[in-house]
Formats: C-alpha cells, structure tokens, sequence
C-alpha cells in the first residue's frame, strides 16, 4: 500500500501532520514509534487504529525498541515537525521561545506532551505552543506569584500565558519562570525521595 491511500482514510488534520514527516512509502512509518506518532496533532485513538491496521496489512508496524536517543530523535523530529505546521513569521517566533528555555535549562529533554511541545526535567518544566495569534507559554504550576507583576501584561488562559505575535518575545520573564521551574521539580523530586 502507498502512503497515499492510507492519507484517503485520516482526517485532514492527520494526513497534514504526517506529510510534514516526509514520508514517501507506509514502510517510512516504521522508523517512528506509536506514541511519537500519537502525540502529531490530528493522530488520536482512531487515526493509530487504522495506521496500525494498514501496516500490519502490509507486515509492517511501529518502532518498538523506546530507547532513550531513539525516543529523543524521534521526539526531536515531532517538535520541529509541530513547528513547520505553522507559517513563517510564528515559526520564528516558536523557534525564539523553543531556544530562550533551551538556553535557560539546557539539560531538559525535549518531548511532545498533550500534542504540545514540552521540556522535561524531573517532571514537565514548560509547554509551548501557537495559534496565529500568540504563542502560548505554559509554566504547569500554581505558584507563580512572584511573577504576577510581569504576567498581568499578559492574556492568560489554563496555565497558558499568551504572548502576542506581534510583540517582542520577553526573554528574562521566560528564562526566569524556566529557572524556577527547574528549582520547584527539584524540590518536588527531592522531597519524594526522603518520603
């Protein structure tokens, strides 16, 4: 079976999300993992069924093997993968926060988390995402007080603080929420192991 036909039976949210992998044959799927596939926008439940079901028709499946650089790769491949969905002028704006919390937390992994691009250290550090818009800055905690002077300048929405596209990325207020991200999964990951 070609790629092509698998596209006829996905949602065009699906079928978007895998064409920006590149993928010229069912058998390119194989290099990727299930739950790396999963965590595409348009790839739920449904749309894994019937990927599976189609390569198995051809006596292909996922990777299986999840180790540590293969999923990074992979997870890697997904984020710059949700970064090209978007047109150009967000794209940079994605790839300005993608490296302000590179830089501020350099030894956070990168993942795909609730189809959203994640750094990950000892727990979920930070979210990103876009819409045309705002890029959205999610934190993933309650205690953000001291910053509430910064961040009422700011939309917010479920954890997601909205920075206007059209403004100037606010670099020291990341970098700074990205540092005390990091002390307070520390601290968490600390107090769970004298418990």
């Amino acid at each position: 079976m070609t790629i092509k036909i698998l596209y006829t039976k996905l949602t065009p949210p699906a079928v978007q999300s895998l064409k920006l992998l590149n993928l010229n044959k069912l058998e390119d799927l194989c290099i990727y993992s299930k739950e790396s596939i999963s965590c595409l926008h348009g790839i739920g439940p449904n749309a894994i069924k019937i990927i599976e079901k189609e390569m198995a028709g051809s006596s292909l499946s996922f990777y299986s093997n999840t180790t540590n650089n293969t999923s990074l790769h992979n997870s890697i491949n997904l984020i710059d993968a949700y970064i090209e969905l978007y047109p150009i002028e967000i794209r940079t704006k994605l790839n300005e926060i993608r490296s302000i919390i590179k830089a501020a937390a350099p030894m956070a992994t990168e993942k795909i988390a609730y189809n959203v691009p994640t750094f990950f250290y000892f727990g979920n550090l930070v979210h990103f995402s876009a819409t045309d818009n705002f890029i959205g800055f999610n934190p993933i905690s309650n205690n953000l007080f001291k910053f509430s002077e910064e961040i009422k300048k700011y939309k917010t929405t479920k954890g997601f603080i909205r920075f206007p596209i059209d403004q100037t990325l606010p670099n020291t207020l990341i970098e700074d929420i990205v540092l005390f991200r990091i002390a307070e999964n520390l601290k968490v990951n600390t107090l769970q192991k004298e418990n």
